[in-house]
């Protein structure tokens, strides 16, 4: 029996590109009237339009390179602390206060990731 080979992120990305066009596609003519879209679309809405369409593109991409290159344990751990990150910046520049209750619940999450850090790092060099 052959071994089963993992997708590549491309391969992924070109599996589920065309089904999420056509599904944004027909929510888009399901809920805008394409006429009065076009009416409205200059030359710097079309500009942000695609340059939009680029970034997302690229995000998709970086994604699931980062987690073919992490693991998917790795990139839920970074998925927690994006939102601890969040909350800081919302804290720093746009002077939030937050009740202690979500400081504490950021403080347990730290823990937790860095106690699975540590067994996960530990479990790699019994191992070996």
């Amino acid at each position: 029996p052959s071994k089963a080979t993992a997708l590549s992120p491309m391969h992924c990305w070109a599996l589920q590109g065309p089904p999420c066009a056509v599904l944004a596609l027909a929510f888009a003519l399901l809920t805008e009237k394409p006429s009065a879209a076009m009416q409205q679309l200059s030359p710097r809405a079309t500009l942000l339009v695609l340059s939009s369409c680029a970034s997302a593109t690229l995000l998709n991409i970086l994604g699931m390179d980062a987690i073919k290159q992490l693991g998917a344990s790795s990139m839920q751990l970074v998925g927690k602390l994006n939102t601890i990150i969040l909350l800081a910046f919302s804290m720093g520049f746009l002077g939030e206060h937050l009740p202690k209750e979500v400081l504490v619940g950021t403080c347990f999450v730290l823990l937790g990731v860095a106690v699975f850090e540590m067994k996960g790092k530990g479990g790699e060099n019994q191992k070996q």
